[in-house]
């Protein structure tokens, strides 16, 4: 049968622009069709778009229309309960693209059942692929195009060892990883090769520190709040809390819980034995001096001369930097393990560097960037607190358990 006879076969009128179709749906035969369309978006609106492909909607951005296409084809397929589909390589970190927005939106809702009608899969390289070893990039392309029989892996060598390939290519096109900005704090794959199952949380009664970073969270552009741990003995970081501002109509009115924070800091303390707890006085002096107050005896060192808790970070700029120093190369050198919790991560890989009189700290995009970064800084006082406790021979003097005490819910 010729191509002709099997489009006829399937009720198919196919043009050159645009394929026609009839559609049975158990009840009558409907009338559809298949058509490429650009980003002129107005065009489009009000469409019954049952099924739309976005394809490289990395290239998708404001200034070429591609987020009002994104908005107007979901729209649309929303109206008939259609479904969509985005085709991609990894995207540019900072470009805000579909591609780059869609990851964005997975991460938020990767821990709602279902992630929330949305689905995301890639066939990345291993994190420990090294570039030097043609060996290792071979088992890497295998990964990656392993439902792709028509590839050929020899001819994908040859591309990545050509010397007009940078390294951000072959990382983005070739190994669907995303690669750090150019201004990243951290690079992602650090920060993936060190992240282990959520899960991974010590004992009860273990020593750990604590990192706070407290926010208002009234406004889009607002701050997160989070709470974050550190086991001293190992150095893994975990998420106690993380507060944001919610998107949607969930997020008028909207402002941290602060009695459901108050309390998941009192009740680390219940199931740990916290050692150190570094935390920032901004907005939240009032709870920052009654934790003081209620957990100083029970504290191994404070975080600083005037107060058992207060991290003033305003203030000692010296210090936080390079504590930020310090835990930027513990990722790179793989020396600690963060839960796999995608607020954490997220934040971490968020942060940029921001040098400073006294070296490299980190910050946000811009003052009015939507990416936070509250996480990542309390898992840095966290783990500055945990090398204070470990300075001062916590592990040695705490060796054994306090005579009476039962720790855990």
């Amino acid at each position: 049968m010729v191509a002709g006879d099997r489009a006829e076969a399937l009720g198919l009128d196919i043009g050159q622009t645009r394929i026609l179709m009839k559609v049975h749906d158990g009840r009558r035969v409907r009338r559809g069709k298949l058509e490429p369309v650009t980003t002129a978006s107005a065009s489009l609106e009000g469409n019954r778009t049952s099924f739309y492909v976005l394809d490289e909607p990395h290239h998708l951005t404001d200034s070429n229309g591609g987020h009002r296409l994104a908005r107007v084809l979901k729209r649309n397929a929303a109206k008939v309960d259609g479904r969509g589909i985005e085709t991609t390589n990894a995207h540019a970190p900072g470009e805000n693209s579909v591609a780059e927005a869609t990851y964005e939106a997975y991460l938020k809702v990767v821990d709602v059942p279902f992630g929330a009608g949305l689905l995301y899969s890639a066939l990345e390289a291993p994190p420990d692929t090294d570039l030097a070893d043609e060996e290792s990039v071979r088992a890497a392309l295998k990964v990656c195009y392993e439902h792709c029989p028509w590839i050929s892996i020899d001819r994908l060598v040859d591309e990545i060892y050509d010397p007009g390939t940078t390294r951000e290519e072959v990382y983005r096109f070739y190994f669907s990883r995303v690669v750090a900005a150019s201004d990243a704090w951290l690079d992602p794959a650090d920060v993936d090769a060190v992240t282990v199952a959520r899960s991974t949380v010590p004992e009860d009664g273990s020593i750990i520190t604590l990192g706070f970073d407290g926010a208002r969270g009234t406004h889009q552009y607002s701050d997160a709040t989070a709470l974050v741990a550190c086991d001293v003995a190992t150095g893994h970081v975990w998420t106690l809390g993380v507060w944001q501002r919610p998107d949607g109509p969930t997020a008028e009115g909207w402002e941290v819980p602060r009695d459901e924070v108050d309390a998941m800091v009192r009740g680390a303390f219940k199931r740990w034995r916290v050692a150190a707890f570094f935390a920032d006085l901004a907005f939240y002096e009032s709870y920052v001096d009654r934790w003081a107050e209620d957990f100083r005896e029970e504290l191994f060192i404070k975080a600083g001369p005037g107060h058992s808790v207060a991290f003033d970070m305003r203030r000692r700029t010296r210090e936080f930097t390079q504590a930020a120093e310090g835990v930027a190369a513990a990722f790179e050198a793989k020396g600690l393990t963060v839960a796999d919790d995608p607020r954490l991560i997220t934040h971490l890989k968020n942060a940029r560097r921001r040098p400073n009189a006294y070296g490299v700290g980190l910050g946000k995009e811009s003052r009015e960037s939507l990416r936070k970064i509250d996480a990542a800084v309390c898992l840095i006082l966290a783990r500055e607190a945990r090398r204070k406790a470990l300075e001062a021979g916590v592990l040695e003097k705490w060796a054994e358990p306090v005579p009476g005490v039962v720790y855990g819910f």
